[in-house]
């Protein structure tokens, strides 16, 4: 589990400097010091590496920043499944667009799938049923160049799957 709290944070680079390679390789593995936040909220941005925890049934929309290659990496976890709204994530631009796959696993034997983004596609929509979104889905977001998002997660989803991709900025 990531670190939450600077005294966490600090408790670990003090053990660093100290020389304990046991603190560093778990303070690695782990991510270093990214903040956990709560989306609550109707909108909210994705800013400074971290994880967000997407929580509200009646939906949520994250915008990502503008993708220049920094390498960032967002991780966005579904703890509310959608019920009375979508979770949506966009990029910041028409320039921006996605890469990559994810994974559907579904409640219907067998109709599991896996999901790349079209051509262009710059927007994941996430229904609470066929298109991902129930509670336990999760996608990583990596600013891998500019005008390029990586995605890649699993979306969990009721029925049978469909993408949650698009061409919506």
């Amino acid at each position: 589990m990531p670190y939450t709290s600077a005294l966490d944070a600090a408790a670990t680079r003090r053990a660093i400097s100290m020389g304990d390679d046991t603190a560093l390789e778990r303070y690695l593995r782990e991510g270093g010091n990214n903040p956990v936040v709560a989306a609550t909220g109707a909108t909210g941005f994705l800013s400074g590496s971290g994880t967000t925890i997407m929580n509200r049934a009646a939906g949520v929309t994250l915008t990502l920043p503008p993708a220049r290659g920094s390498q960032e990496r967002y991780h966005v976890v579904v703890q509310t499944t959608f019920s009375g709204g979508s979770g949506i994530i966009k990029v910041a631009n028409a320039a921006d667009s996605m890469i990559g796959n994810v994974i559907m696993s579904t409640d219907t034997l067998a109709a599991g799938s896996m999901q790349a983004p079209p051509a262009d596609s710059d927007t994941i929509t996430m229904n609470g049923t066929t298109t991902g979104g129930a509670a336990g889905s999760q996608l990583t977001l990596i600013d891998v160049a500019a005008n390029t998002w990586m995605v890649e997660g699993v979306l969990v989803c009721v029925g049978s799957a469909a993408t949650p991709f698009s061409n919506g900025v």
